[in-house]
């Protein structure tokens, strides 16, 4: 004799049994976090690859003179673009970026303020890598280049850092280009941006 067919009625009897209760409760409450968590990944892929698309067009698009860039918008909309700027170093007030490294070797990034024609302001320079061994007062004054400067560079973000009081004199090392920081020991106002000096295959 075939055996009689399942009534429909049997279906939720099983699903909401004493055994099976708790697993259907637990699948019920996870389908909307998990639906959540799909739209929630597609997003950050669409940021992702629109961040992408963006800082491929930063690269590829022509320098532009850094005075004719309104920093006041969004500094991330500028993250990454090519520009030229002139000014003058002023080496009395350059600092060291500690713990960086150039084809395996430790050393430093020398961070020199530019200072613009409108003498009141400067823009920081990260003119490149050099040994850690040059970095010393005595030393630096081998990098120094007097006079006017046309540098070419790209605009990157300021290096915000935890909390910290400022320094109570000017120091030379840094271990982050904090450019709110630096400003407590700078006596030109700085911009809110800084420039990473196109690279030379040496350093500085």
């Amino acid at each position: 004799m075939d055996p009689k067919p399942a009534r429909w009625g049997t279906v939720p009897s099983l699903l909401f049994n004493r055994r099976w209760w708790w697993s259907t409760l637990l699948v019920l409450l996870a389908m909307p976090v998990m639906t959540r968590l799909g739209f929630w990944q597609l997003e950050r892929g669409t940021q992702r690859r629109a961040r992408n698309e963006h800082v491929s067009q930063q690269l590829a698009a022509d320098p532009l003179p850094l005075a004719g860039l309104d920093l006041s918008v969004d500094a991330q909309q500028l993250l990454f673009r090519a520009v030229t700027v002139r000014g003058e170093y002023d080496h009395t007030q350059q600092v060291i970026l500690r713990g960086q490294k150039f084809r395996g070797q430790p050393g430093v990034n020398l961070i020199t303020p530019l200072v613009l024609p409108a003498a009141d302001r400067a823009v920081l320079v990260n003119r490149g890598w050099i040994l850690y061994d040059s970095a010393t007062p005595a030393k630096l004054a081998q990098f120094d280049e007097p006079g006017p400067q046309l540098v070419r560079g790209r605009i990157r973000l300021s290096q915000l850092g935890a909390a910290k009081a400022a320094p109570q004199s000017a120091q030379l090392d840094w271990y982050r280009l904090d450019i709110t920081a630096l400003q407590a020991q700078m006596s030109y106002n700085l911009l809110p941006v800084y420039v990473q000096q196109q690279p030379d295959e040496n350093g500085v």
